[in-house]
């Protein structure tokens, strides 16, 4: 039919009204198709064109079959104002199928934010006209009972098409109704899973999926009334070590995977920001108007896994998250520094080692955050990551450990080439060394002196590395030897003591040419003995 035909038919239609003296008619209903009577299809642009631009219609319900989709969902994307003239009709049959059969495909519908429109010729009547009546009748009354709306073509327009549902309100189906009492959540399609209510959070009226092996929980098809542009999502998980689960959003040909740990026996709360599989955002198409959604167990180990309390809704675009400093250097003690986080939205923090912890580790608005690290024992630096998110804002700060010092230990010997040392080498700080000197034949240890300072008369010297060293092994090649390879000294010597100064110890090392009684006397600075 032409535009022009449709116009001779709508105003024909104004003629009969006004003569009858009955309201004149602002919406169309398209008769269907048989296979005995083809009536002309027409396309909700052609409605607009006619009826909405002259004759005031401000609502159309056209076949389903004439290709040109048009959803009864809230929130739907309607940049040109037409898809009010494109409400698909025949969503469930009163008139053929049974009382439990529109319950199910009501409850179904509306818990995935959509409008039905019910579809009855009343040729093939079940049970006969009384009996549909009574249907009918028990239908109205079971969703007066459950707060499920009626409302006129006219009305669902405005609020499909014209009215901005709460951007904030979630659009997962809920856990806990099931208004059409057939053991599954209304919305939900249980494929493994369990649906139960003696373990589920709060928000979730005690209701949860509980599966015991991998596999899919259950899947939901066609979720509409959802947000454009970037949405929040949150899930509660609860399960043993190793278990983890993974929510697939599939929207229009894309799919977005998102895992979470399921490993306390706790219910946890997790947020797209801390999805273990690094994809942290849920944009959503402004063209799409329903999407998939599959909750799986990806990894099982034992017991039961469970989830609950799952949320979507409208991403803040107001919101922001910031840090400072973003980067920190600390030295190798163990101490502890701070950052702040300047924000308008709740926030978490993790971090991936033990050598570091921050406190808080969740809060909200500006706050200082305390970091405190342990003593880095090794040489190389260290570096974590503190991760800062808000839904799928995320911040990060690099903290970098340094090392501890090295020093150098390095000997000579006088005279040289009259021994061996061992010890050598580079040493962290805090370290034992042990340096070594072995004597070559006919040569005897004397002494370790550092900057002329005897500090060891042993030839094995230990001590604890703070700073470079550099140490001198003196040797003496001996020139006559007794019975017992002992050197006789030939004169009565007093050695340098050691440490010098000293508190509160010092070693005194003399020698005297034959065995005999020895006294030695110690005086202070000022002349006066103070020893003996």
């Amino acid at each position: 039919m032409t535009i022009d035909a449709l116009n001779v038919l709508a105003n024909e239609t104004q003629k009969l009204a006004e003569s009858f003296g009955i309201e004149k008619p602002v919406s169309w209903i398209q008769p269907g198709i048989s296979t005995n009577y083809f009536f002309p299809y027409l396309y909700m642009e052609e409605i607009k064109q006619s009826y909405g631009a002259n004759y005031n219609y401000i609502a159309a319900a056209v076949y389903p079959y004439t290709f040109e989709k048009t959803y009864k969902v809230f929130n739907e994307y309607d940049p040109h104002k037409d898809k009010k003239f494109g409400m698909q009709w025949g969503d469930f049959n009163a008139d053929t199928e049974s009382l439990q059969e529109n319950k199910t495909v009501i409850a179904d519908n509306i818990a995935k934010h959509k409008v039905l429109i019910g579809s009855s010729h009343f040729s093939n009547l079940l049970g006969g006209w009384d009996a549909y009546l009574e249907r009918v009748d028990s239908l109205l009354a079971w969703c007066v009972r459950n707060d499920i709306p009626v409302r006129t073509y006219k009305e669902w327009s405005d609020i499909l098409y014209n009215q901005i549902p709460n951007p904030k309100e979630n659009v997962f189906p809920v856990l806990y109704k099931d208004l059409d009492e057939n053991g599954t959540p209304d919305g939900y399609e249980t494929i493994d899973g369990t649906w139960n209510s003696n373990d589920g959070i709060d928000s979730s009226k005690n209701y949860c999926y509980s599966i015991k092996a991998k596999g899919t929980f259950f899947e939901i098809k066609d979720l509409g009334g959802i947000e454009k542009g970037k949405n929040y999502f949150e899930i509660w998980t609860k399960g043993e070590n190793g278990d983890s689960v993974e929510v697939t959003f599939k929207v229009k040909k894309q799919e977005f995977k998102y895992k979470f740990p399921a490993n306390t026996s706790e219910w946890t709360r997790y947020t797209l920001n801390q999805s273990a599989n690094n994809n942290y955002i849920l944009n959503i198409s402004e063209k799409a108007s329903m999407i998939d959604i599959a909750i799986i167990c990806s990894d099982y180990s034992s017991g039961n896994v469970k989830i609950s309390g799952m949320q979507l809704y409208k991403k803040e675009s107001t919101e922001y998250l910031t840090v400072s400093p973003t980067n920190i250097n600390v030295n190798s003690d163990s101490g502890s520094t701070s950052f702040s986080i300047s924000s308008n939205v709740s926030w978490d923090i993790s971090n991936n080692t033990n050598w570091l912890t921050v406190s808080p580790t969740n809060g909200n608005g500006n706050q200082l955050i305390k970091v405190s690290y342990k003593a880095n024992v090794d040489s190389l630096s260290r570096t974590d990551t503190v991760s800062i998110f808000s839904d799928d804002i995320i911040k990060k700060i690099i903290i970098i450990q340094n090392g501890l010092p090295v020093y150098k230990i390095y000997t000579d010997q006088v005279p040289n080439g009259t021994c061996n040392i061992l010890g050598n080498g580079k040493y962290v700080k805090g370290t034992q060394v042990t340096i070594t000197c072995i004597p070559h034949e006919g040569c005897k240890f004397e002494s370790w002196k550092e900057n002329d300072t005897i500090v060891s008369i042993d030839s094995s010297y230990s001590f604890i590395v703070n700073k470079t060293h550099h140490f001198i092994a003196i040797l003496i090649q001996l020139t006559s030897v007794d019975s017992h390879n002992s050197v006789i000294p030939t004169e009565y010597k007093l050695f340098q003591n050691y440490p010098n100064p000293f508190n509160p110890n010092t070693t005194i090392r003399f020698a005297i040419p034959k065995y005999s009684l020895v006294k030695l006397e110690i005086y202070n600075l000022l002349g006066e003995k103070i020893e003996t």
